[in-house]
């Protein structure tokens, strides 16, 4: 039960560093993408272009 409770607390999305770097990339790089399932390994933030 204790286990549960620690893993329901870990955010998965959205944490601190994360917002950090899309507000980089959104100055910088405007057209990211997050969560793109279907490029090879899934990443978490992509750059398609325009």
């Amino acid at each position: 039960m204790e286990r549960s409770a620690v893993m329901r607390a870990v955010k998965g999305r959205d944490t601190a560093p994360e917002l950090f770097a899309r507000r980089i990339l959104r100055a910088i790089a405007p057209g990211y993408r997050l969560c793109r399932r279907d490029l090879p390994g899934a990443p978490d933030i992509a750059y398609i272009g325009k």
